[in-house]
């Protein structure tokens, strides 16, 4: 099974910096819910949210989205 673009995130970003998907919707001002159907897979990450986690992240925003439209 091939993993989402929001899982690849969470498993290669988020985890290694130990930052837990809370506090990335606090950081980004998107809503918990967003962030969990981002990770789960149930919603595409928008060019908006990818400007936004680079922003906390340090992931490129392009990165992400070539990652979101091979998808």
């Amino acid at each position: 099974m091939t993993l989402s673009p929001g899982e690849i995130l969470l498993r290669d970003v988020l985890e290694p910096l130990n930052i837990r998907p809370e506090e990335l919707a606090s950081a980004t001002w998107m809503s918990m819910e967003s962030i969990r159907r981002i990770f789960s897979g149930e919603s595409p990450i928008s060019p908006e949210a990818a400007i936004r986690f680079e922003a906390v992240l340090g992931e490129k925003a392009e990165a992400i989205m070539e990652r979101q439209v091979s998808y």
